[in-house]
This record gives structure tokens, C-alpha cells and sequence, in this order.
């Protein structure tokens, strides 16, 4: 006789993120989520509390993950601050359509949680763009500018709820990163 799959925390998590992706947060149920990996409600409670425990810990896995798992990988590229814009920019362009942030930044208009999650990320994010622009030089309300526009060209395509094929993001990408590194002196050549 086959031995039962046992689930982790991890992978609760991973099916819930998931499902708020395809269908919102009012669909990450236990049951749900217990029929989609194969367990039972029990396994379920072995790991959470209840469903807002789970639902904490979802927001947690994705703040660090979206924060910094992105970031970390950038930094351990190393290169000059446009090199490393350039990195992330197409990191998000190559990764970002299975992103469930824009589930999340849905659910952040209802719930206040969610909503602290989504402004730590941001801040975060901006802040590390701020970096990347002094790298080249750019300071002050500059660099402020360079990033908000980096960023909102980033997370843009999530809101617009458009999907182009990944050639047609990369060129965007492109596109986008001479024209905020223009100026610094640090163009990159692109293939």
C-alpha cells in the first residue's frame, strides 16, 4: 500500500498562494486547499491554528519572498547599479506572470493585514530602487523619482491585467531601463 504524501507547512502555503492567485482570498478554504494537495483537514491543523493563522503565514511567506527573495538574487549577481536594475527589471519581465501579487494587492484593499503586508513590500522595494539609482550617481528627489517610476513600471503591467508574451516584456524592459539610466552615464548594451 502506497504511504500517505505528508504536508508541511510549505506546502499549505504554496497551494494557498495559489489559489488567492486563480481565485481571490475568499477561495483559500481549508477544505479547498485539503481536496487540491490530497490531505486531510487534520494535516491541515497539525500545521495552523485556523484559517486566519494560515492566511498570516501566507502574507508573511510572500512579504519575504517578494521583498527580498528577488533582491537577494540580484545582489548575489553583483554588477553596477544599472547592471543590477537591469537584472531585476528583467527578473520580474521573465517571472512575473505567475506572480500572485495581484491577488494580493486586491485583497490588501479589504483587509488590514494585507494591507501592512503590501506597504512593506513597497517601502522596501522603493528603497532598494533609491539604492540603485545612487549607485549611479542619481540623488535626492531624483533617484525618489527614478525609483517611483521604476517601480510603478514594474508592478504596472500586474494592474493594467495585461499579459504579453515575455519577448514583448523584455523589449518594454528594455526600453524602460535606458530611458531611467539615461543620464548616469551607465547605458548597458543589450543583445
Amino acid at each position: 500500500m502506497a504511504r500517505p504524501t505528508r504536508h508541511g507547512p510549505a506546502h499549505w502555503i504554496a497551494a494557498a498562494l495559489r489559489l488567492l492567485a486563480e481565485s481571490g482570498p475568499d477561495a483559500v478554504g481549508i477544505e479547498a486547499l485539503a481536496r487540491r494537495l490530497g490531505a486531510t483537514k487534520g494535516s491541515f491543523y497539525h500545521h495552523f491554528a485556523d484559517r486566519p493563522a494560515l492566511l498570516a503565514a501566507l502574507l508573511a511567506h510572500w512579504e519575504t519572498k517578494a521583498a527580498m527573495g528577488v533582491v537577494d538574487r540580484v545582489e548575489a549577481a553583483g554588477g553596477s547599479g544599472s547592471a543590477r536594475l537591469w537584472a531585476l527589471m528583467e527578473t520580474v519581465a521573465r517571472e512575473g506572470a505567475a506572480s500572485p501579487e495581484p491577488a494580493i494587492r486586491l485583497w490588501a484593499r479589504t483587509d488590514p493585514e494585507a494591507l501592512a503586508a503590501v506597504a512593506r513590500v513597497d517601502r522596501a522595494r522603493l528603497d532598494y530602487l533609491e539604492e540603485l539609482f545612487a549607485a549611479m550617481g542619481v540623488r535626492g528627489p531624483d533617484a525618489i523619482t527614478r525609483a517611483r517610476l521604476a517601480y510603478l513600471a514594474l508592478i504596472g503591467e500586474h494592474a493594467l491585467g495585461e499579459r504579453p508574451a515575455l519577448e514583448a516584456r523584455l523589449a518594454t524592459a528594455r526600453r524602460v531601463h535606458a530611458l531611467l539610466t539615461e543620464g548616469t552615464g551607465t547605458l548597458l548594451e543589450f543583445n
